[in-house]
């Protein structure tokens, strides 16, 4: 006989296993490099203070231009790329693989 709690047990261990493999944050495709969100410089004002200077856009055609090209951008697919995994990389995602399906084995053992 199986009781309504472990009946949603059962449903949410299954549903976990079927979405585990298509979840945008898995254990694999995060070794690329990350994407440059720009830079901030020290600077010493006329007292010694030091300041954080950053380089901000303030003119509306300036933001509007950048808008525009971002716009685009989001259209255009980017150009697939080889890969040819290193060593490093090879073991790295042998490693990651190894956890994920020590995890799925977990999560099928505790349904």
């Amino acid at each position: 006989m199986i009781l309504a709690g472990e009946c949603e047990k059962q449903c949410i261990s299954g549903l976990f296993l079927f979405l585990l493999p298509n979840h945008p944050r898995g254990t694999k495709g995060d070794n690329g490099v990350p994407k440059d969100l720009g830079s901030a410089k020290k600077v010493k004002g006329e007292k010694e203070e030091e300041f954080m200077e950053v380089e901000v856009i303030t003119e509306k055609e300036d933001i509007e231009q950048l808008w525009m090209a971002d716009r685009i951008s989001l259209y255009t697919l980017a150009p697939d790329e080889k890969q040819h995994p290193n060593a490093v990389r090879k073991q790295s995602d042998h490693d990651r693989n190894g956890r994920t399906n020590v995890l799925v084995a977990w999560i099928g053992t505790n349904t």
